[in-house]
């Protein structure tokens, strides 16, 4: 995962592009700039729900973690 990144296409394509229904479309918003830091909800696609885009936070939180004072070390984890 990137510390930044854009989402800049409009909702009802991203609807049609990934056959999916954003879950809660006030909420969608185009953004040239989005800064990981800041730990933003984003539009994702989950394995459970592959028909639905909805937003979560960025960021990794591992289970074990007993402060979110880590998350800023694990913004860029990998498998």
């Amino acid at each position: 995962m990137c510390f930044h990144s854009k989402q800049t296409i409009l909702a009802l394509s991203v609807q049609r592009r990934f056959d999916a229904t954003i879950d809660n479309p006030v909420e969608f918003k185009p953004c040239a700039h989005i800064n990981g830091f800041e730990y933003p909800k984003t539009p994702v696609i989950i394995d459970e729900k592959p028909n639905i885009i909805t937003d979560y936070n960025w960021g990794l939180m591992p289970e074990w973690a007993k402060e979110e004072e880590i998350k800023k070390y694990t913004l860029n984890a990998k498998i």
